[in-house]
This record gives C-alpha cells, sequence and structure tokens, in this order.
C-alpha cells in the first residue's frame, strides 16, 4: 500500500500508527490530520514516506517533527498547520533535513522570523509555503524568501 488516508479517525492512537508502520513498508502518502492520540508513532514510518499530513495533531511535538525531518528526507509535502507545539525548532530542522520540500504548511503554528530565515537559506525546491496566522513573522523576513515561493499568508 502507497497511500493511506485516515485524517480525523476518532479511534486512532499512536499503537494504530506503530502496527501501520509495521505492515506498510511501501507508504508513500500518509494524511493523518486530525489525529488526537498519536505523537512518537510517526517517527516509525517507512523511510519512503513522501506526502506527510498532521494538520491539527496537537500532540505532536517538536521532537517528534525533529525525527521526521532526519528519517524523512523525501518528503516533498508536509502539512504541520494548526500543530499548536511546534516551534522554530522543528521547522529549522525540516528545512534543513528535507531538501525536496516543495509544499510547506506551517499557519497557525508558534514560528518567528528565525524559521522563515532559514527556509530562505536551505529550501531550494520549495514551491509553497502557508504562513497564515503565524503572528512571529515579520514580512522583513518574508522577503528573505526566494520569489519563485507562492506564499500564503502575508499580505
Amino acid at each position: 500500500m502507497k497511500y493511506l488516508n485516515i485524517s480525523y479517525c476518532k479511534n486512532i492512537t499512536d499503537k494504530s500508527i506503530y502496527e501501520i508502520a509495521e505492515s506498510c513498508h511501501s507508504l508513500e502518502f500518509l494524511y493523518i490530520a486530525g489525529l488526537k492520540y498519536i505523537n512518537e508513532s510517526i517517527a516509525h514510518l517507512s523511510p519512503n514516506i513522501r506526502y506527510l499530513d498532521l494538520a491539527f495533531c496537537h500532540n505532536i511535538t517538536n521532537g517528534v517533527i525533529s525525527k521526521i525531518a532526519r528519517l524523512y528526507s523525501n518528503l516533498e509535502y508536509i502539512d504541520l498547520s494548526g500543530c499548536k507545539n511546534i516551534t522554530d525548532v522543528s521547522i529549522c530542522d525540516i528545512a534543513h533535513y528535507c531538501q525536496k520540500l516543495e509544499h510547506f504548511d506551517i499557519s497557525s503554528c508558534d514560528i518567528s522570523d528565525l524559521a522563515i530565515e532559514k527556509i530562505a537559506t536551505s529550501s531550494n525546491n520549495l514551491k509553497f509555503l502557508n504562513i497564515q496566522l503565524c503572528g512571529g513573522i515579520s514580512e522583513n523576513a518574508v522577503k528573505k524568501l526566494n520569489s519563485n515561493i507562492k506564499v500564503k499568508g502575508i499580505d
């Protein structure tokens, strides 16, 4: 199986994700948005993961995202929108380690200019960046981004 969408399924837990990781070694596309009870398990998925939707997974931490950045260097798409525990630390790790990243949604995350500046210097393949509702970002930091990146969230 290469594609799995279990977004907003109420009873999915970390244990469920561990079981998916154990049995789905070819998984490339995983959509698990809105899962309340997951955290560490997502760092045990197939290294083939290219698309990862973690939007509104409120228990996801910087530590887990930093592990993902190091383990899944093939990521092309990641959605971390609404992940309230995510800060500059893990965003900088994603920008540094995931050089194939094209789509990055960090809307409603607690990030600052530091993360945007790291994205500007590291994410050469990025085509889309969503920074809506990220109050800690200045217009000056956004100006440092490559002009080829479609940025959503700055007027």
